[in-house]
């Protein structure tokens, strides 16, 4: 499927930023480069062809390649080189200089950062990725992303339900096998009555296909990447199951490695600024991808209403009082985030 973009399309984001950031740098004060050309090995653990490459990605690294003038190239690798349970790793050890981990994914302990995939919190990805990054700038995340250096938070749109037959109500959930990805969807779905399974990202389509799975909660761009618009047409829209955190990460070593010029322009497309332009450009993104579900053969759109909300709501809250209990400083992180989820709004 192709999706329309129009002129605040992601690719014409990071365009019109990054000749902001060049003239910030002055980059023509650090003189000729006297560094040869490295390449960074970037994994991303999505699919080469997946939109969130084409439409964010891809352009992101170009803009710095072109920023970098040489001193460096980021050369996009898909999951043959590194997966969603290994990617952590690859970066740490250096197999990878760059990665995208796709924390709830990877099977490493980030319980700070899954504040995110909390049913019903947040729903944004440029409001959510702007206050994660908020959190970890505040130190409220503690020594998750210790053992790298975090370069940007990106938190996808949230999760929402599709499945085989409409889903109109909360006796549509009993007993329904529903793929998941996270404890907190996974509580989640057990206390709307459904069976939860985890089932990684590359297995969806197969379990979908043989019945394994009824349904299948994702973000809707995973949806489409992993063609699951093909199997499951019917959309529950306004029962949110939280966004999933991803995190771009270096290489300590390497970065700390680089000269300062190569240096200099990756802070200027990272940080606290260049999370705003990802998560903003996460949304540019979701924009086209909702706006382009209507053409899909097929595609029904359900909505549960206030009194049904109202009950998921009552049901799910001891999912959210669990993981305050079981995260360091859970009632404060979940504060925070809130906090800083609304200021991201003004």
């Amino acid at each position: 499927m192709v999706i329309n973009t129009d002129a605040r399309s992601a690719k014409a984001w990071w365009k019109a930023k990054a000749t902001t950031s060049l003239l910030a740098l002055g980059l023509a004060s650090f003189g000729s480069p006297t560094w040869a050309q490295t390449v960074v090995r970037f994994a991303t653990t999505l699919p080469e062809t997946s939109p969130l490459i084409e439409e964010v990605y891809r352009p992101w690294a170009e803009e710095i390649n072109e920023a970098a003038d040489g001193e460096f190239e980021i050369q996009i690798l898909g999951p043959t080189f590194a997966n969603t349970a290994n990617v952590v790793d690859r970066v740490v050890t250096g197999v990878a200089e760059m990665g995208i981990w796709v924390l709830p994914a990877t099977g490493q302990p980030f319980p700070r950062s899954t504040v995110t995939t909390l049913p019903l919190v947040g729903g944004d990805p440029a409001r959510a990725s702007l206050a994660l990054w908020k959190l970890q700038e505040k130190g409220l995340l503690g020594d998750e992303f210790a053992e790298g250096k975090l370069l940007l938070f990106g938190v996808l749109a949230s999760n929402t339900l599709r499945a085989r037959e409409p889903i109109t109500s909360l006796e549509s959930l009993a007993g329904l096998k529903v793929r998941v990805s996270d404890k907190n969807t996974a509580d989640a779905m057990s206390a709307l009555g459904a069976s939860p399974a985890f089932i990684s990202p590359t297995e969806m389509y197969q379990a979908a296909s043989r019945g394994v799975v009824d349904a299948v909660i994702t973000s809707p761009d995973t949806f489409q990447s992993f063609r699951l618009t093909e199997l499951l047409h019917q959309h529950l829209v306004n029962v949110t199951f939280g966004g999933v955190p991803t995190a771009v990460v270096i290489n300590k070593s390497f970065y700390e490695g680089l000269s300062p010029k190569g240096r200099a322009v990756l802070d200027s497309f990272t940080g606290e600024d260049g999370t705003r332009r990802l998560g903003q450009a996460y949304a540019d993104f979701i924009d086209g991808i909702t706006a382009s579900s209507a053409n899909e053969p097929q595609y029904s759109a359900s909505r549960f209403d206030e009194a049904e909300l109202e009950k998921v709501r009552d049901l799910i809250s001891p999912v959210i009082e669990s993981w305050i209990e079981r995260t360091p400083d859970g009632q404060t992180v979940l504060d925070a985030f809130k906090a800083e989820y609304a200021a991201a709004s003004d």
